[in-house]
């Protein structure tokens, strides 16, 4: 079931856990709402681009009612049987 066999002897993990340890400071120096990498530098930094809706594709519009019929075709067959 695990990934790493006791048999195969010392291997290196793909990810060490140090790098995951929490060394509490991490966040220190990052406004509240915002996540600090490594650097100390934003993860992702602030954009001045607003979000526009744009027009709906055939594929996800074809989708949604596709999943909307067999929502409601299995609706009703639990109230019918």
């Amino acid at each position: 079931m695990a990934d790493h066999d006791a048999g195969d002897g010392e291997e290196e993990w793909r990810f060490p856990l140090s790098e995951f340890e929490d060394d509490g400071d991490a966040d220190a120096d990052a406004t509240p709402g915002e996540s600090a990498d490594r650097d100390g530098e934003a993860a992702d930094p602030p954009t001045d681009e607003t979000i526009e809706p744009g027009d709906p594709s055939l594929e996800g519009v074809v989708f949604v009612l596709l999943g909307v019929a067999f929502t409601l075709f299995v609706v009703f067959r639990l109230a019918a049987g």
